[in-house]
């Protein structure tokens, strides 16, 4: 256990430099300090994980020196982020958050939604725990693809590749590797195949994403529609199920939710400042390259949010403004570009082609398409499944009320439609795919629609206005015209 946590705050020293290092000077209040640390998880996690992978794997390191490395990069990003840290004190920029639990259990009439998250929220930390003790290795997709990679790299040493034989094609050995990555970094810690490892690193997963979802709309929209939030998403019947499954869905989810949530800072915050700030877009940038780096259908995303990115280029008012979003498209596109080559090389060097794109030709591709029975099949089942989340949402603008704010417009637009493409690709997928279409649908579309839930809610609620007197902290009074 020791060992473990040792792992995990070395992670987490790593991650918070980093966040700390990128964070825009105008978001360092206590207002931010939460979405930064979640900021700082997602860093801390898919840092650790492509570092183990390039050291480890690679560049073929013994575990010793890979440690070694490790730590002297967590004290130089540590001491370059304590020099921020300590002239944002100087100035008076940085001020601590303060959480006080007596008010959130006051009986009044304004804390019942906050007392009413909490209890939700101890009920399915119950449930997660009750989960992972009845399946402590996870569901299927857990053990036979994830942990089982894990096993391999951890177990056999210079003969890891072996966990990317074609006599294994069945598990997916085309599929990235920051989970196995990051567990088997974990387990070389400890210097044992504990399962408290991935149990863990799902929990931090599954609640982090939570947390990531009503931190920000708390400071974008206000602390009614952060509460509403979570507890929208800690009611949802599936995602605490896939969270302890230790499945990569929502690893994933958290990568295109904290994506989205720093676009939307960015572009909220440009608009309040006089100065441009590139930094989140880097940021998003890593985040979406680990996406890319979870699982088959982050590459999916990678595309849709460089393209929705792109699209909204021609809707620039003025010659400068163009100059400004296409200089973001290309900052986040270089932010990326250190995992999306990592991805590449072990695409191309390491894991065999898919078995989804072995199977295919262009005869029977052109037939699946040119079968119009197939699209019937797919858009009946995409109803059935996604109509639960539009009523949900749609009854949420309907009884909550809505109201669309210029400033955060263009956050709004990119994520609808980074969310139309990732579920165009998906019906794609689905069309020209050589297994049976009914069972593929019915396998497989619950798992990539939680993938989309934390941030559709977070794009919802970005518009829910809910009118009360005393009206929380919004993004345009806390954000300062300050440069970066």
């Amino acid at each position: 256990m020791l060992s473990f946590l040792i792992s995990l705050v070395i992670s987490l020293a790593l991650g918070l430099s980093l966040a700390i290092i990128f964070w825009p000077l105008g978001l360092l209040s206590s207002a931010y300090t939460a979405s930064m640390i979640f900021t700082a998880l997602g860093l801390s996690l898919g840092s650790s994980a492509s570092l183990y992978l390039l050291g480890k794997l690679l560049l073929g390191l013994p575990t010793l020196v890979f440690f070694a490395i490790e730590i002297s990069l967590v004290f130089l990003l540590f001491s370059i982020s304590f020099e921020k840290i300590k002239r944002c004190f100087i100035k008076s920029e940085l001020k601590l958050p303060c959480f006080d639990l007596r008010s959130v259990l006051q009986p009044k009439p304004q804390r019942i939604l906050p007392f009413a998250f909490l209890i939700a929220l101890i009920v399915n930390i119950f449930s997660f725990l009750l989960l992972s003790v009845r399946e402590p290795h996870g569901g299927w997709d857990a053990w036979a693809i994830w942990n089982m990679r894990a096993r391999f790299i951890f177990r056999s040493g210079e003969h890891w590749r072996n966990a990317f034989s074609s006599a294994m094609a069945w598990s997916h050995i085309d599929y990235p590797l920051l989970i196995p990555s990051l567990v088997t970094r974990s387990w070389a810690y400890v210097g044992d195949e504990t399962t408290l490892v991935p149990a863990t690193l799902a929990a931090v997963f599954t609640f982090s994403t939570l947390g990531f979802l009503v931190s920000s709309l708390s400071v974008l929209s206000g602390k009614k529609q952060g509460s509403i939030a979570g507890l929208l998403l800690l009611s949802s019947p599936v995602f605490i199920k896939f969270g302890a499954s230790q499945c990569a869905d929502i690893p994933l989810g958290f990568f295109i939710l904290s994506t989205i949530v720093l676009l939307t800072y960015r572009d909220i915050y440009n608009y309040n400042s006089l100065r441009k700030n590139y930094t989140l877009t880097i940021l998003a940038g890593f985040m979406t390259g680990f996406a890319a780096s979870t699982k088959n259908e982050g590459m999916l995303f990678l595309v849709a949010v460089s393209t929705a990115q792109i699209l909204l280029l021609p809707f620039a008012n003025t010659k400068k403004e163009y100059r400004s979003q296409l200089k973001q498209v290309c900052l986040f596109l270089l932010g990326l570009l250190p995992l999306l080559g990592l991805l590449l090389y072990f695409k191309g060097n390491i894991a065999p082609s898919s078995e989804f794109l072995d199977s295919q030709n262009l005869k029977n591709v052109f037939s699946r398409i040119s079968d119009f029975s197939r699209y019937i099949v797919i858009v009946k089942e995409f109803s059935k499944q996604l109509g639960y989340y539009v009523a949900i949402l749609g009854a949420c603008l309907l009884f909550l009320g809505f109201k669309l704010e210029k400033q955060k417009l263009a956050g709004i637009t990119t994520a609808l439609l980074t969310i139309f493409l990732m579920l165009l690709g998906y019906a794609c997928v689905y069309l020209i795919t050589p297994y049976d279409l009914s069972w593929h649908l019915v396998s497989s579309l619950d798992r990539l629609l939680i993938q989309l839930w934390p941030v559709s809610v977070f794009t919802c609620f970005l518009v829910i206005r809910i009118r009360h007197k005393e009206m929380n902290l919004t993004v345009s009074q806390s954000i300062e015209s300050r440069p970066t």
